[in-house]
């Protein structure tokens, strides 16, 4: 028997291997944490929203900026990664200035989302990559509320 075949060897082999991959993914994690934050200051407000319309939480605002110049688009998604709305497509976004958008709790045909937890994606076109940040909208159903004369203080819709 070939002494690379001894049990023996095979293991301290693939012993030497898995010490090797795990240094290696050390140091990648490592680097990457090293790379600069592309997606800044996140911020959803409110983050409950009750869309019915009674001038209540209707509507919700998030803001964020780039730490790099890039085109993006903006999209709201479903906690399984499924696009309800897009806030907007293939536009410049410069770096270090804010992007406010607002959501209304609708899906792109204009109808009441069911409640649930929903995200916000980013697609840096030019870098290839989507970053989905921490935070969330929620949807609630409430009891509309009638109120006369309300003036929409939490912004337009989508």
């Amino acid at each position: 028997m070939s002494r690379l075949l001894e049990p023996r060897t095979l293991a301290a082999t693939a012993f030497a291997l898995l010490v090797a991959a795990t240094v290696a993914a050390f140091g990648w994690a490592q680097y990457l944490k090293t790379e600069p934050l592309v997606l800044d200051k996140v911020v959803f407000r409110p983050d409950t929203l009750t869309p019915n319309a009674d001038c209540r939480r209707d509507r919700g605002r998030v803001r964020f900026r780039l730490t790099r110049s890039d085109r993006a688009t903006v999209e709201i998604v479903d906690e399984e990664d499924r696009r309800v709305r897009v806030l907007f497509r293939d536009r410049p976004i410069r770096k270090f200035k804010f992007v406010v958008l607002r959501w209304d709790g609708k899906d792109g045909a204009g109808t009441v989302l069911p409640p649930d937890a929903y995200k916000l994606r980013v697609t840096l076109l030019g870098q290839d990559r989507v970053l989905i940040p921490p935070g969330r909208f929620r949807l609630h159903q409430a009891q509309r509320r009638p109120r006369r004369g309300c003036r929409q203080l939490d912004g337009g819709g989508g």
